[in-house]
């Protein structure tokens, strides 16, 4: 049960394809990254605190800064993610933490069941959507589509287009969404 009171945002950082694919069992993006996106995600969350859960962490291991304060999601009550991370088994325990540290704002990166979690707690959505539909050859990952997001409450506030570039290979949109 998260404390009475709490002064920490949950924010959810996602990319997805035209289908709502994120990724599959495999692990990774099933797209190139797009640079866009990239540098969109790490000006962003830089300075941040970031919740992962353990898979995704360990995908991303040696990418975090030292400005980050990563929080990795995981059922094991062993798990050693290393030097300055937190390992937490709850959602609910993460933000309390957070609260207890005065940590004002937590940025979800995923994977696919820390998202499903998450939404119900978070306050914001920023959402790439990547024109274009990818095949994750696997059990593939989705994130929740438009319409599950508008019957939450979140409507968009903000969006930005980007066209197809010579440093990007497909165009792709922005969309920043906040609940009621």
């Amino acid at each position: 049960m998260i404390k009475e009171g709490s002064n920490v945002e949950l924010s959810i950082i996602v990319a997805v394809d035209q289908n709502n694919l994120i990724g599959s069992d495999s692990g990774g993006l099933p797209w190139k990254p797009v640079n866009r996106d990239k540098e969109h995600f790490r000006k962003y969350v830089k300075g941040k605190a970031l919740l992962l859960g353990r898979k995704t962490f360990e995908e991303m291991n040696g990418w975090f800064n030292d400005d980050h304060t990563p929080f990795v999601l995981t059922r094991n009550n062993q798990y050693e993610a290393g030097n300055n991370v937190i390992a937490l088994n709850t959602i609910e325990e993460i933000i309390n933490f957070a609260d207890e540290e005065g940590i004002k704002e937590i940025v979800v990166c995923g994977g696919a069941e820390i998202y499903k979690i998450a939404l119900k707690y978070a306050n914001l959505i920023i959402l790439t959507v990547i024109d274009d539909c990818f095949d994750a050859n696997d059990a593939s990952k989705y994130f929740a589509s438009p319409e599950v997001l508008y019957s939450m409450g979140f409507k968009i506030f903000k969006k930005e287009k980007f066209p197809k570039s010579e440093k990007n290979y497909v165009s792709m949109s922005i969309l920043w969404l906040r609940s009621d």
